[in-house]
């Protein structure tokens, strides 16, 4: 089995993922090269005097033919150094006016296994069967397509489709776990999604409609205010009728309100619609503007628990998913979860030092955490930071930036 991965970074590796075939076995960086081209391309059927004059240019057609023959031939052999003699000629087809590239079952290529789960999404009618597949599609869009790529022209338009189709299906996504109330979730694919386009509506809106779901008004009011000048002061606009209104709304319920983030913090275990709530994921900017308010409270009495896992950042995203999600489902509701490159915090409102401590030693111990983190054989550096005043918070932020 070979795995092709553009999809962030490209590579092109055995079944062990430790050699990149073409860097090892292809004597040709030209072969590199028109193997990426005929990879953008595929399913197409490429002339090749148009190959000749993108990558031969001003020889002469007789050269430029052997030398596309030669060039072909480097790339055909690298393959067959992996999967046997006469392998590199059905991946890689030609005939006298065209080439191309086909894979069969023993090529893994993540674009196309993207392109199915979309479209299985989205001739599905039941919407459980698509989220699963939408889930799928998300943990297959590692970053932009060929994303080191930055001197091709002929990268960028299938970079942008392919941009284009995982923002539709995080949005989608995230519409659909919001609707069958896994709130965290949701809030897990927005984050994802505004990774991806930090100004796109659609998260924006989302985001609104997730913290106002849990009772965090202010920061829900917050996020809408910032858009709203960021809009402003860079294209001299305003947000859509659409959010415009939820916004509307939710200034509605906020004057209501005296107390930041509603009530959650004077209930911290209450249970909702029957089920106990865990811990809520915010994104990191919100986290830490939480974090500061709590500090400058009247009597602050909180603490941040910090989870470093190695190789955290770089994980695959359904791994990341199960560990936020597994950590969040065994905190008080008004707690506050959220994570940024390698670490994950964890905002604990009204929890003085004793308790802390027996939430983060409860978290290392926690079965399921630390089997998921062994097993993907990383390691676990846990430490506790008070929040009792603003320098504090201070100290933490500068912390997490060193």
């Amino acid at each position: 089995m070979i795995r092709i991965t553009a999809l962030g970074n490209y590579g092109i590796y055995d079944s062990e993922m430790k050699n990149d075939i073409l860097s090892s076995y292809c004597k040709s960086e030209k072969g590199c090269e028109l193997f990426r081209y005929l990879l953008v391309n595929y399913g197409k059927k490429i002339n090749k005097d148009l190959l000749l004059e993108l990558f031969w240019p001003g020889m002469s057609n007789k050269s430029a033919r052997q030398n596309l023959s030669s060039t072909l031939y480097f790339i055909r052999h690298a393959f067959d150094r992996i999967l046997g003699n006469g392998f590199g000629k059905r991946i890689c087809r030609t005939t006298n006016q065209s080439a191309w590239l086909e894979f069969d079952e023993k090529i893994w290529y993540d674009v196309e296994e993207f392109r199915k789960e979309i479209k299985l999404a989205n001739k599905n009618n039941n919407n459980d069967e698509k989220v699963e597949h939408l889930m799928k599609a998300a943990t297959l869009y590692n970053g932009d397509y060929m994303t080191e790529d930055t001197f091709n022209d002929w990268v960028i338009p299938v970079r942008e489709e392919l941009r284009d189709i995982a923002i539709s299906a995080l949005v989608e996504l995230t519409e659909l776990l919001l609707e069958r109330n896994r709130i965290n979730e949701s809030m897990f694919y927005n984050v994802r999604l505004m990774q991806i386009d930090p100004y796109n509506e659609n998260a924006i809106k989302n985001k609104i409609r997730i913290l106002e779901s849990q009772g965090r008004l202010t920061e829900a009011r917050n996020i809408y205010v910032k858009y709203a000048g960021h809009l402003k002061r860079k294209f001299n606009a305003t947000p859509g009728s659409e959010i415009s209104e939820i916004a509307n709304e939710l200034e509605h319920k906020y004057a209501h309100c005296t107390e930041y983030g509603s009530e959650l913090s004077n209930n911290l275990d209450i249970p909702v619609n029957g089920k106990k709530m865990g811990a809520m994921l915010m994104d990191f900017d919100t986290f830490m503007e939480l974090s500061r308010f709590e500090s400058m409270q009247r009597e602050p009495r909180g603490a941040i628990l910090s989870f470093k896992i190695n190789g955290f950042d770089e994980m695959e995203l359904e791994n990341k998913k199960s560990i936020i999600m597994k950590l969040g489902s065994s905190l008080r509701r008004g707690d506050v979860i959220t994570y940024n490159g390698n670490n994950i915090y964890i905002l604990l409102i009204k929890s003085g030092q004793a308790f802390s401590r027996a939430v983060q030693q409860r978290i290392i111990e926690k079965e399921g955490f630390i089997d998921m983190v062994k097993k993907l054989g990383m390691n676990l550096v846990s430490e506790i930071y008070k929040l009792k005043n603003l320098n504090d918070y201070l100290l933490f932020e500068s912390a997490f930036k060193t």
